[in-house]
């Protein structure tokens, strides 16, 4: 468990760490691609010896663990014990250089291929600094730009459409640590979920988060937007947004605020993660807690499979059980008139993370798989109003293609933020997230589960999306063609324009993040500029 303090005030100024960086924009001439090991500019082991003692030893050479499952270093208990957890996020969080992105696990080095297949590196990343300084930061950062390596950032890895690795980068993972000063949580970049909603509630506080504990809030959820299931309440993650803390290419650790680094604060809340620089910290809104009644209320979420209509949770801060059956009444009315049976449970509870804990619980880790496909569309009342009837045979298509399933977020959040930030536009008008997704399974061939993403990509999806509005970036099809409209909207030239400018030589790199269109990863997994 990260250890969060309660502090009563906050200061931190601009810090320079960029003694031997280029100034002003020094460019360089660099190849087209970045390095890959066995190329002959590849660093050398003296070189990255340098680099792991510029560090404080904090550098780890990448051993994918999924290696206890295959010869030579097979051990049956260690194997059966990863293979009970692997679809699980928490599996992934202790271990460096792992992710949950199935697809790009590639069946590379998993628990389930054969024992004696060999694993491989392939779309890991070679080398992690464990960065717990933004001196650390830094170097690494000094370290992929002198030597033309490729640099990833991971927060947590709790991540789904791969921008938490890269075949032959050095990878910054999460940096942790947090601390409170009055009515804001400040995070550092490794705090999850349920750290700070225990913290918080610790002091009569709440906060947004995800709807799994285990997500990172710092990271691609707020960077991202990052809806919640306080959302209804309080707006999006990215609206709680104080200030950030960022190590920029140039190896400034920086505040970016509505006031400092305006841009830069703009475009990290909600403009995407994983490309403007390396996040270390975020202060957001925190707000008073107290009686929650939860099943039913502001906000709603409910699943459809094939056979099973799920209403998840719906939730009303503040509100009664009263309040909560009478929002129900003519959805359960209906129910009733048509004869079909159901189970409604409504409950008071006295803070937001007794909650989680009863509902989205046990805490810390929950019970959502990670290991799945997945795509999403937001929809505006206008649309449902004008397409009800083809949007109902869109999903009905969509249920009838097993095992695929959706899930559906009732949400409003169209209030304006209190300082302007780079979420999409379209969330401000969304009434419905539609997210259309399958498990992932180890079980059968790669392959297989390769041939269900094109048909989410390339079937289940593109109806959807012509009469949709919009995608949230954290929840979407990584293969969406799409992307720059649906995930950036009218933002994306702006937000091209303060990536320019902090990160002018393209040092950061993820994909479907602004500027990774400018950038192609070949079959052997290179990443070199498009021409």
């Amino acid at each position: 468990m990260k250890l969060l303090l309660i502090v009563i005030s906050l200061c931190i100024t601009h810090i320079q760490i960029a003694e031997s960086f280029a100034e002003n924009g020094e460019k360089r001439n660099s190849p087209s691609c970045r390095f890959l090991p066995g190329d002959s500019q590849w660093p050398s082991t003296s070189e990255w010896e340098k680099l792991n003692a510029s560090v404080s030893g904090r550098l780890i050479a990448t051993i994918p663990f999924g290696s206890v499952c295959h010869d030579p270093t097979y051990n049956e208990s260690a194997c059966q014990i990863l293979q009970q957890g692997w679809s699980f996020p928490h599996t992934h969080f202790d271990n460096p250089s792992a992710f949950i992105a199935a697809y790009q696990q590639n069946a590379s080095c998993n628990p389930y291929t054969p024992r004696s297949q060999p694993c491989r590196l392939d779309n890991y990343v070679s080398y992690v600094i464990n960065v717990s300084s933004a001196a650390d930061a830094a170097a690494g950062i000094r370290f992929a730009r002198d030597k033309n390596v490729r640099l990833v950032i991971k927060n947590t890895g709790h991540d789904y459409l791969g921008k938490s690795t890269g075949k032959g980068g050095v990878e910054f993972s999460h940096y942790t640590g947090s601390e409170y000063t009055g009515p804001a949580i400040k995070m550092g970049a490794g705090v999850q979920t349920y750290d700070a909603y225990e913290a918080a509630a610790a002091v009569g506080l709440r906060v947004l988060g995800g709807e799994c504990p285990t997500v990172g809030i710092a990271g691609g959820f707020t960077q991202g937007g990052g809806h919640s299931i306080l959302s209804f309440s309080y707006g999006l993650s990215a609206d709680q947004v104080l200030e950030w803390e960022v190590v920029t290419a140039n190896g400034s650790l920086v505040i970016a605020s509505p006031t400092k680094n305006a841009d830069l604060y703009w475009a990290l809340s909600g403009g995407g993660g994983g490309t403007y620089g390396v996040t270390l910290s975020l202060t957001a809104k925190a707000h008073p807690d107290g009686l929650q009644s939860w099943d039913a209320g502001g906000q709603a979420q409910w699943g459809v499979f094939e056979t099973l209509f799920m209403l998840s949770e719906v939730t009303l801060p503040g509100g009664t059980e009263d309040d909560v059956r009478g929002l129900l009444h003519p959805f359960t009315e209906h129910l009733n008139a048509q004869n079909i049976s159901y189970q409604l449970n409504v409950t008071s509870l006295p803070t937001f993370v007794s909650h989680v804990e009863h509902y989205l619980g046990p805490l810390p880790y929950g019970v959502i798989p990670s290991a799945q496909i997945q795509g999403g569309v937001m929809v505006n009342r206008t649309t449902i109003s004008a397409h009800n009837s083809d949007i109902i045979n869109i999903l009905r298509n969509i249920v009838s293609t097993p095992p695929f399933y959706f899930a559906a977020f009732a949400l409003d959040v169209s209030r304006p933020p209190t300082h302007p930030n780079a979420v999409l536009p379209a969330w401000r008008d969304v009434l419905i997230y539609y997210v259309v997704s399958q498990f992932w399974n180890y079980t059968i061939p790669f392959s297989s589960m390769a041939a269900q993403e094109d048909i989410l990509t390339n079937k289940l999806m593109p109806p959807l999306q012509d009469l949709g509005n919009g995608a949230y970036l954290s929840e979407s099809d990584f293969r969406n063609p799409r992307w720059k409209e649906e995930f950036y909207g009218g933002n994306y030239e702006r937000l091209r324009e303060v990536k320019r400018r902090w990160d002018g030589e393209d040092l950061f790199y993820a994909t479907t993040a602004v500027g990774s269109d400018e950038w192609v990863v070949g079959g052997d997994g290179r990443l070199c500029r498009a021409n």
